[in-house]
């Protein structure tokens, strides 16, 4: 079977950003009152920050992501793609094979990172947080892409 749709997600699958993600939340939630061992937040990485936040007991969560934005995006030059991750994307490209990503960033936040990523921000599909009810880890995002792309 030749496969003709491939989908990914972004963080610590495509992109190495889970230290810094780990860490930027971790900081924000100190600075809240609630600490939380690093490896917790590293565990939960691919869910919403802010599924992760409400999870630890930080109440002033949205404080916490709002800056959580500024320092990632202050911060973005410390993202790579992990080793072979380039290549391989340029060649599935080139394959002409529908190549997508599903992601638990919302819009705004894709649209920022992906300037650092060129080769993500041509994939043909782009599903963010913001474009279901329940995000990753639920199934709904991938149920919606494959409603929309390949019409289940």
């Amino acid at each position: 079977m030749k496969y003709q749709n491939i989908l990914f997600d972004i963080d610590n699958t495509l992109i190495n950003s889970a230290d810094l993600i780990a860490k930027l939340l971790k900081e924000g939630a100190v600075r809240e009152g609630v600490d939380m061992p690093i490896e917790e937040y590293r565990k939960r990485i691919g869910q919403p920050g802010e599924m992760i936040l409400r999870e630890f007991g930080v109440q002033n969560w949205q404080n916490v992501l709002a800056r959580y934005l500024i320092e990632f995006n202050e911060n973005m030059n410390e993202l790579t793609y992990f080793v072979g991750v380039e290549q391989m994307l340029d060649d599935l490209l080139a394959m002409n094979l529908t190549v997508g990503v599903v992601t638990s960033k919302d819009r705004v936040q894709f649209d920022k990172e992906v300037s650092h990523f060129p080769i993500i921000a041509k994939m043909p599909i782009v599903t963010t947080a913001d474009l279901t009810k329940n995000p990753k880890p639920s199934g709904e995002p991938i149920t919606y892409t494959l409603e929309r792309v390949w019409i289940l």
